[in-house]
């Protein structure tokens, strides 16, 4: 095995870190047209090694969705994976066969630096993880010169605004847009107090904040706008009950697998201000006919014939009727490893469907079961336990009357 590691070179510029080659070096350009056309040079040895596995690129792979999407891959075999992200630091936590740093995405270059990876690394999937890559992947399906298994780009952009997807898939539910103190004013009056206020496009529970006075939602929205901030706001009902993600992978306008779970608690909860930082240290796989017919009328709702991979987060309201709060159209959550040590590999699906590769039997609803937990914190490895794995709750004190 050989590496070869990277130079310093100017900030933004298109670079190579630390490769591991398992074999001679790849070809160069227009060596070769994809996996399938290699059975001719494989019969006369001279194949590459690994050219006749899938040949993947993942955007934004040093993220938490990426590292999550790349592990399971990793664990199904068969994948040439090659890892793009703007981190070059972060990349040595993937576990990839080739790593690429690549300008930001959608700025100048970006494209060009996308399409030099796919033609040099013979690349005929991709699969893109943050929002912004998956918008852009879909608007530029077109020139990427490989295939992805996304849905339409004004499906994605619709799922990506919470204000206009909320206002098409729950016509009953109290939404405002949120941008001067006078529309705080009204949201209190038409919404009532406490409200939930945050920004219409973003993860993360990005400019989230539970609004129980309007001194509060007045100081929140004056902050982000002295930042000079972007974010447009929106107000909606407070949702009190449970918190929960529905995950799904659809073929041809029918759905393969999906998978509830609710979260339970969240990383360092305690530093954001709604004490939500959209990743979840527990979580719980359930079974809940409610969240399974809602998931599938929601993506119905957004597609006649859905195809790719839909993510919906639910909470629960005051009679614990699930509502949608935010859809990510195209992948995964970024605990798609929970999935895959539950025993369904559902980013290994998902790359069969784009090859039209035969797939495992699995079902359609609570495809890995219920019960089981997963837990996760920084700089500890996640692990999957049923209840039994954990230490008793303190006993306390009957207090005397």
């Amino acid at each position: 095995m050989t590496c070869e590691h990277a130079k310093t070179i100017a900030p933004g510029a298109f670079i190579e870190v630390t490769v591991c080659l398992a074999g001679p070096d790849q070809p160069g350009p227009g060596y070769l047209q994809g996996r399938l056309s290699c059975d001719g040079l494989r019969r006369e040895g001279k194949c590459p090694k690994g050219i006749n596995m899938r040949r993947i690129l993942v955007t934004g792979a040093a993220g938490p969705a990426g590292i999550n999407v790349i592990n399971s891959l990793r664990a199904a075999g068969g994948c040439y994976i090659v890892a793009a992200d703007i981190s070059r630091h972060r990349l040595v936590l993937v576990d990839a066969d080739r790593r690429v740093v690549v300008p930001r995405t959608g700025s100048p270059g970006y494209l060009d630096a996308l399409r030099k990876v796919i033609v040099d690394h013979h690349i005929e999937f991709v699969w893109p993880q943050p929002d912004g890559d998956v918008v852009w992947a879909a608007e530029h399906e077109d020139e990427l010169g490989a295939a992805t298994l996304l849905p339409p780009a004004e499906v994605i952009r619709l799922c990506q605004d919470k204000y206009r997807l909320l206002a098409l898939a729950d016509e009953a539910r109290h939404i405002m847009r949120i941008a001067t103190p006078d529309d705080i004013d009204d949201a209190s009056r038409r919404i009532g107090r406490p409200f939930w206020m945050r920004a219409t496009h973003g993860a993360g529970g990005r400019g989230s904040t539970l609004v129980e006075s309007v001194d509060t939602a007045t100081a929140w929205l004056a902050y982000w706008q002295s930042r000079k901030s972007d974010m447009q706001f929106m107000a909606e009902d407070f949702l009190p009950g449970r918190n929960i993600a529905w995950e799904s992978i659809w073929h041809d306008g029918e759905l393969v697998c999906s998978q509830a779970r609710e979260r339970l608690e969240y990383i360092y909860d305690h530093a954001a201000p709604s004490g939500i930082t959209g990743s979840s240290s527990v979580s719980r796989l359930i079974d809940d006919g409610k969240v399974d017919r809602e998931g599938v009328r929601i993506v119905k709702l957004l597609m006649r014939s859905p195809h790719g991979i839909f993510s919906i987060d639910f909470k629960e309201d005051f009679t614990r009727r699930p509502r949608v709060t935010e859809v990510n159209a195209g992948r995964l959550f970024t605990m798609s490893m929970l999935l895959t040590a539950a025993g369904v590999n559902f980013a290994d699906i998902h790359v069969r469907l784009a090859y039209g590769e035969a797939i495992p039997d699995v079902k359609q609803f609570c495809a890995c079961g219920a019960g089981a937990y997963w837990v996760r914190h920084m700089d500890a490895p996640a692990r999957l336990v049923d209840a039994g794995a954990f230490p008793p709750e303190p006993q306390t004190e009957a207090k005397c009357c």
